[in-house]
């Protein structure tokens, strides 16, 4: 009786330890891989410009009334620059990364001045969907800059980005997406005043590696 007992017990141990393993290995399979993304980055990026819009009102000095004038084109002004910053981004759930990407021209273009250094702070929302997906969005305020005169008639505005993020593995990931740029327009000369806008959107691509 009491071998029998006995024999019972064991069985009735080895059972719960099974099931127990398995449920663990449930569990496991369940709960998403660690991706998560928080520390300092550091990254390389890609800006193709291939739409501007400009909308400008020009008032004269001398009597002769005002004027406005918009205007919009397509053209190629790829610029290209570092990143760095700081990122917080969960596997799943919310988070947020910002930092300062430095870009310069790299190719001459329709836009008349191929010589442009683009300082741009950013911050953005992130969500996780999983261990391999993120999004991004949020706003930026250009500085540029040039050889030509233009850097007293155009003044930082708010622009912004969204794009989809591919984390390649815990550290390293890529990002695709469509970033808007805006400038004011401020002319004041001894002729005319002027003000308005000016909008530049493009592709835009980068990969970062997160400390």
């Amino acid at each position: 009786m009491k071998i029998h007992i006995l024999g019972l017990t064991l069985a009735t141990l080895v059972a719960s330890s099974a099931f127990a393993q398995d449920n663990n290995t449930t569990s496991q399979m369940k709960r998403p891989q660690d991706s998560s993304q928080k520390g300092i980055f550091v990254g390389a990026e890609y800006i193709n410009i291939t739409d501007m819009n400009i909308e400008i009102t020009a008032k004269s000095k001398n009597g002769f009334g005002s004027n406005s004038d918009k205007s919009s084109g397509g053209g190629h002004l790829g610029m290209a620059g570092v990143r760095l910053g700081y990122s917080q981004t969960p596997t799943v759930g919310a988070g947020f990364n910002a930092g300062l990407t430095v870009l310069t021209g790299i190719n001459k273009s329709e836009y008349g001045d191929d010589n442009v250094t683009a300082y741009l702070p950013q911050g953005n929302f992130t969500f996780g969907f999983n261990k391999m997906l993120m999004a991004y969005i949020g706003p930026n305020i250009a500085i540029l800059r040039s050889s030509s005169s233009f850097n007293d008639i155009y003044k930082p505005d708010i622009g912004g980005q969204i794009g989809l993020g591919l984390r390649l593995s815990k550290n390293l990931s890529l990002a695709a997406g469509s970033t808007l740029i805006r400038q004011k327009i401020e002319i004041d000369d001894s002729d005319v005043s002027a003000t308005g806008e000016l909008q530049l959107s493009g592709f835009t691509s980068n990969l970062t590696y997160t400390f």
